[in-house]
C-alpha cells in the first residue's frame, strides 16, 4: 500500500491518506517546490517534495524529497532524501556540483529561498 505524506508549515512531514494528500496538495501545489536554481540557459537544479514515499526497498525513514539536475554534464542526476533539511543540503550540493555560483550580498549567502547552508 502506498504511503502518502503532507509537508507541514514547520517542514516536518505527516503520513496521511491519499484523499487527505489530494486535499492538501490542492491548496499547497506551489509549496511542493523546495528550490529551483538556473545555471545559465541550459541547466536547472530542482528539489521538490514528492508526497509519496519513494523508498522501494528497506529504509529507516520514507524518502519524500528529490533533487534532479536537468541539462549539462550532470543531466538526470537524482538524489532522494528523508527530511526537508537534508533536501536543502542536497539541493545546495547539486548546485555547487553543477558549478553554480552562490550569490553573496553583504557577505551573507543568498541561496534561493533557503535560510540554511550546511555543507
Amino acid at each position: 500500500m502506498s504511503k502518502w505524506y503532507k509537508l507541514n508549515d514547520d517542514h516536518t512531514t505527516e503520513q496521511v491518506s491519499l484523499y487527505d494528500y489530494a486535499l492538501w496538495n490542492k491548496d499547497n501545489d506551489k509549496n511542493i517546490v523546495i528550490g529551483k536554481y538556473k545555471i545559465g540557459k541550459d541547466i536547472e537544479v530542482s528539489t521538490v517534495f514528492l508526497g509519496l514515499d519513494h523508498c522501494y526497498t528497506e529504509c529507516n525513514k520514507p524518502l519524500l524529497f528529490e533533487t534532479m539536475v536537468f541539462g549539462g554534464e550532470h543531466d538526470q542526476f537524482m538524489s532522494r532524501y528523508e527530511t526537508y533539511e537534508k533536501a536543502v543540503e542536497g539541493h545546495n550540493k547539486a548546485v555547487i556540483m553543477c558549478n553554480g555560483v552562490i550569490i553573496k550580498e553583504n557577505d551573507e549567502p543568498i541561496i534561493n529561498r533557503f535560510d540554511i547552508l550546511d555543507l
